[in-house]
């Protein structure tokens, strides 16, 4: 299974409610003195979600980001968007600096 990010409109503290397994059952990969914190699966090693809270550049940036391909449905039993409909960005992360924001296509090297 891949890895596939989208941005729910907030930091996570309200369009998002992990509902199994508990947070704290999660495996958490925290690095950059733990500004970037990825939660994933101890069991399989998926990709769950991650966080970003921090300064960078002199810049405050929080961030939440879900990985949407191990998402079963909304909380709310609402009908979920078709992945189809999503528009996908691509972050430079080859580069010597920070990207400052998303581009349409993939860099040169990367994937589509």
């Amino acid at each position: 299974m891949g890895t596939m990010l989208t941005d729910p409109g907030d930091d996570g503290s309200s369009t998002f409610t992990l509902l199994t397994p508990a947070e704290k059952d999660l495996g958490m990969y925290a690095f950059d003195t733990e500004r970037v914190r990825w939660f994933f699966c101890p069991k399989c090693s998926i990709t769950l979600y991650n966080r970003v809270h921090g300064v960078f550049e002199g810049v405050e940036v929080r961030t939440f980001r879900v990985n949407v391909l191990t998402l079963d449905e909304r909380a709310d039993g609402s009908p979920m968007e078709d992945l189809k409909d999503l528009k996908i960005k691509y972050w430079d992360f080859k580069g010597v600096e920070l990207p400052k924001a998303p581009l349409d296509e993939p860099v040169n090297g990367g994937v589509w």
